[in-house]
């Protein structure tokens, strides 16, 4: 009697994922085909059904920040693009539209300058997800192990040279994908979905530091005063935030 029970459980699971899975493609189709048609609004309203249904994938994000981009929403699109970058960090198309919609926003916080080869190295560690870093590590380990049996053996030639240069490159590897892992791990980001919100010197609204505009992306410091946040801007200045002026990534 429970296998019976057990296997109509499962049956009834996989209609009910089946259905989902269904109504996930029409709602991709209707976007696609509303966002083809200039229809934006209900591209809008399309994609966000298969979020809601938890079958969101990068390129489901990507698009919704299209989306809301084309129907006036700066907010929305830079939030959507950051998500879609949170699942898929290579998306330089998402990174791109984030830059270009920040330079043409009157007020937008300029990030401060990186030196030429951080900029560099964050453009290698961008172009492969943190998992493939790890495990190109872990290649890279065996790569070493496997250098120092040969050293012992002595069956290959200059093979403290080659064992320095894999090392050398293990090291960078390694680095990358440790600063990958540490990235999508590391503190929560927001953007301001309001057209203008405020920074705070302090918890209450007696001093105001500075305006921030629509799509402006915060990083959250952990601290919390009734209804505001403690928040670090790209440009390194601090200060709290309302928090019904912001939506996490």
């Amino acid at each position: 009697m429970m296998k019976v029970v057990f296997a109509a459980l499962l049956m009834l699971i996989s209609i009910a994922g089946r259905a989902q899975d269904e109504a996930s493609v029409r709602n991709w189709n209707e976007a696609t085909r509303s966002y083809g048609a200039h229809q934006y609004r209900n591209a809008v309203e399309h994609y966000e059904e298969i979020v809601k249904a938890h079958k969101a994938s990068a390129d489901v994000y990507y698009n919704l920040g299209n989306a809301y981009y084309k129907n006036g929403d700066a907010g929305k699109a830079v939030l959507n693009y950051k998500r879609a970058l949170k699942l898929d960090a290579t998306n330089a198309h998402a990174r791109e539209n984030i830059t270009f919609i920040q330079a043409k926003t009157p007020g937008a916080p300029v990030a401060l300058k990186e030196i030429f080869f951080i900029k560099a190295y964050h453009a290698v560690l961008h172009t492969v997800p943190a998992n493939t870093w790890a495990i190109l590590s872990l290649a890279g380990f065996l790569v070493i192990l496997y250098m120092i049996y040969r050293i012992s053996t002595r069956s290959i030639r200059y093979g403290y040279r080659w064992l320095s240069f894999s090392a050398v490159m293990w090291v960078l590897v390694l680095s990358f994908a440790f600063t990958g892992y540490r990235q999508g791990s590391g503190l929560t980001e927001g953007v301001v979905i309001t057209d203008q919100a405020f920074i705070y010197e302090s918890g209450d609204r007696a001093r105001t530091k500075l305006s921030v505009p629509e799509g402006t992306v915060v990083t959250f410091l952990g601290s919390t005063k009734e209804t505001k946040v403690l928040v670090r801007l790209v440009n390194g200045s601090e200060g709290w935030i309302d928090r019904a002026d912001i939506e996490i990534v």
